[in-house]
């Protein structure tokens, strides 16, 4: 089921204007990749002191290096095209314009069919 959209031309407080709702995903996309950056760090610190990580702390850390990854990747490509789009059925975007705005094009994956992720030279890995 399609969600419905309207117009929201008569400033109708029944609707959510969607420069309105891009910032509300541009903010939140910005403090999720903040409060991840500060959490690396802190753990960066803290891995300095122990060296003996088991691996499910070091999976967790990786999983914490992902999506801040992912986090900056789709805060490029709301920063990048929120504005730009028009949101009706129908309109697109060159896959090449993503793939250029990404750094893992595993963020992409559902839009392109190409479910592996490639490692660019950009990307940050910390393990």
């Amino acid at each position: 089921m399609q969600p419905q959209v309207e117009s929201n031309e008569t400033g109708s407080k029944d609707c959510v204007d969607i420069d309105a709702f891009i910032k509300v995903l541009r903010t939140g996309l910005e403090e999720l990749h903040s409060t991840a950056i500060s959490l690396e760090t802190a753990l960066s610190r803290v891995i300095c002191h122990d060296n003996a990580l088991d691996a499910s702390t070091i999976q967790a850390l990786q999983s914490l290096d992902y999506s801040r990854q992912y986090a900056r990747d789709l805060l490029a490509v709301l920063q990048r095209f929120g504005g730009q789009v028009m949101w009706e059925p129908g309109t697109a975007i060159p896959i090449q314009d993503f793939s250029d705005t990404v750094d893992m094009k595993g963020t992409i994956a559902p839009l392109t069919n190409n479910l592996g992720q490639t490692v660019t030279e950009d990307q940050d890995i910390w393990f």
